[in-house]
């Protein structure tokens, strides 16, 4: 007897469903909008951006980046974080739920969690580094303390996701290679 199907939007033929939009939203996001990152970038000159931190920063720091970005360089990264980043953790957060579910079976499809909290916690950040901005040069005290530990707490699940996604992929090769003899 087969085991019952999993949840139905766990098929691989979902996968491109779900992933697709999401990277030709990144490739829109990061080069053809002006929007997106390219222009962040170019308004910011080479100053970091906050949600593009790995490590988790205090709002002394996210204040001294939102700065050094200027007045054109802020106003660009509002747009982007309402047009662009706004759409874009749903995207990728159910395209990498849809990965891990359908490499993952049974009691392990729970591992499809982590990326849909990476997306809430990506909206999070987006929340406080959009109250920082607009409060600037004031403070959003509640927005400083929680930006840094969203942003941590996205690239943490991303890290995990990805590690759940490879090891997962490793463990369906290999129980489908033939015995050695």
């Amino acid at each position: 007897m087969t085991a019952p199907p999993g949840p139905g939007w766990f098929r691989w033929r979902h996968l491109a469903i779900t992933l697709l939009p999401g990277v030709a939203w990144f490739m829109l996001a990061n080069e053809a909008s002006p929007w997106g990152m390219a222009r962040l970038r170019a308004a910011a000159g080479h100053e970091r951006i906050p949600d593009l931190q790995l490590h988790r920063y205090d709002g002394a720091e996210a204040y001294a980046l939102i700065a050094a970005l200027g007045e054109e360089g802020r106003q660009v990264y509002a747009r982007m974080l309402w047009v662009i980043d706004a759409v874009y953790p749903p995207l990728y957060g159910l395209g990498l739920a849809v990965a891990v579910g359908c490499l993952c079976s049974g009691r392990w499809r729970w591992l499809a969690l982590p990326p849909l909290a990476a997306a809430l916690a990506d909206w999070g950040e987006n929340a406080c580094v959009l109250a920082m901005l607009a409060a600037f040069p004031g403070h959003a005290p509640l927005a400083e303390a929680l930006a840094g530990w969203c942003t941590s707490g996205k690239w943490l699940l991303l890290a995990l996701t990805m590690a759940v996604i490879v090891s997962a992929g490793m463990v369906r090769l290999v129980r489908r290679r033939p015995p050695a003899r």
